[in-house]
């Protein structure tokens, strides 16, 4: 009985120095800690219900705590530290769940290594190491889901995940606004109005932020994704046109057009509700079409009139056909390909491949290759023969021509002295 007794006393004793020690030990004492830090990590709407609190996360006087001593920034070990110590003695499991707690609901921005921590990631390995500071007050959940709704026209965001992508957010609305211009033709890209203000701000603040822009913005974002979208289209319409005003430098009747290139470049109007490029456009190519059809013409009659000649003379009529063709490859003189002109871009690649200039000079070429064929084909028969050019001139009587037919026959027989010629 005795024992009993001094058992008894000595319990007390313990108990009442322990109370003395840790006057607010009993606020956290509970065995069900870790059940409540569970359901807080999981997002449930009163975590702390297995420890007995059905009231707001927030009003729970070790959260209370927890909040109180942050204050501008506190390490999770130096929390730990001094709510395991007097005149608390909390167990570690309550401090680590009030921190979670907290950080699910946003009242506590958490970052560690630098990074913002996603509420729901937090856990008690981060905790240590993890920098806690008190946020303003969050959004409430309407407000929370029109900042969610703006955020996943740019960005995907699920739902917590409003803070974390907020700052990505900025920087692809500041995207989309530099899409929906650029350079001229196009129009100066269009101002965001009060970014500047929103990146300066952080955590709660900035939801906040971007919840007062939502009606202003959400507008915009939808005119400036329409925009980049047609200047997309616009931008490779108006590479053609510029292809195809290219081939017609140095063309007259393709000044106007140029005029209005020109116009559309220096006033921006790329992105006009009708789109001024296409009627250049058509102008340019209806021009380019005909000159390239042209052009081939004249080459196709050219040739036509080179291969008659080289066909009807006498040295060409003696060969065989595999000399003829080693003669037509050496010269170049075979027969033009059919031009692609299709399509807009099809002529484009007709004219890089052969611009109006060189046509004309394929053109002005093929008399000179058939000559030069007859040369080779002389040649093949009689290896010596020569290529002589008769003298050229205007014959105006009977006269000048006896005369010339004197020179031509003097310098003939004089030539063929050296070996058999091929009069040019």
């Amino acid at each position: 009985m005795l024992q009993l007794t001094l058992d008894a006393k000595l319990r007390d004793a313990i108990s009442s120095s322990l109370a003395r020690l840790f006057p607010r030990f009993g606020e956290a004492d509970s065995a069900a800690w870790k059940v409540a830090m569970q359901k807080a990590r999981d997002g449930a709407d009163q975590p702390f219900g297995p420890v007995g609190h059905s009231g707001a996360t927030e009003q729970h006087s070790v959260c209370q705590e927890v909040l109180s001593r942050i204050g501008a920034g506190k390490t999770g070990t130096a929390l730990r530290k001094e709510l395991e110590a007097a005149p608390f003695g909390w167990p570690r499991d309550a401090v680590d769940a009030a921190l979670i707690a907290l950080h699910r609901s946003q009242h506590l921005r958490v970052t560690l290594n630098g990074a913002l921590v996603v509420p729901g990631q937090l856990d008690q390995n981060k905790i240590p190491k993890a920098e806690f500071r008190v946020d303003s007050a969050p959004l409430p959940v309407g407000d929370r889901l029109l900042v969610r709704g703006l955020i996943a026209t740019l960005v995907p965001c699920k739902n917590g995940e409003e803070l974390a992508e907020s700052p990505e957010f900025l920087l692809a609305i500041q995207g989309l606004a530099a899409s929906a211009g650029g350079p001229a033709p196009r129009p100066a890209p269009p101002a965001v109005p009060g970014i500047d203000e929103l990146k300066s701000l952080s955590g709660n603040a900035l939801l906040a932020g971007i919840r007062g822009v939502v009606e202003s913005w959400k507008p915009l974002i939808s005119d400036w994704q329409k925009a980049r979208d047609l200047s997309v289209q616009r931008c490779a319409a108006w590479d053609v046109v510029q292809a195809l005003a290219r081939h017609a430098i140095g063309l007259q009747e393709a000044g106007d057009a140029r005029e209005q290139l020109e116009a559309i470049r220096s006033n921006r109007l790329l992105l006009a509700e009708v789109d001024p490029v296409v009627p250049v456009r058509a102008a340019l190519t209806a021009l380019l079409r005909q000159r390239v059809t042209s052009a081939d013409a004249v080459v196709r009659s050219t040739f036509d009139a080179a291969m008659t000649a080289v066909e009807g003379s006498s040295p060409w009529q003696r060969l065989d056909a595999g000399a003829r063709k080693r003669i037509l490859g050496d010269t170049r003189l075979t027969a033009p390909r059919q031009p692609d002109v299709s399509s807009d871009e099809a002529l484009i690649r007709e004219l890089d491949l052969s611009p109006l200039p060189a046509r004309e000079t394929e053109a002005e070429a093929m008399p000179a290759r058939a000559q030069r064929a007859i040369e080779l084909a002389a040649k093949a028969l009689e290896p010596t023969v020569r290529a002589l050019s008769v003298e050229r001139v205007t014959l105006r009587s009977p006269e000048d021509v006896r005369k010339w037919l004197a020179r031509t026959e003097e310098t003939l027989l004089e030539a063929v002295k050296s070996g058999p010629i091929l009069v040019n």
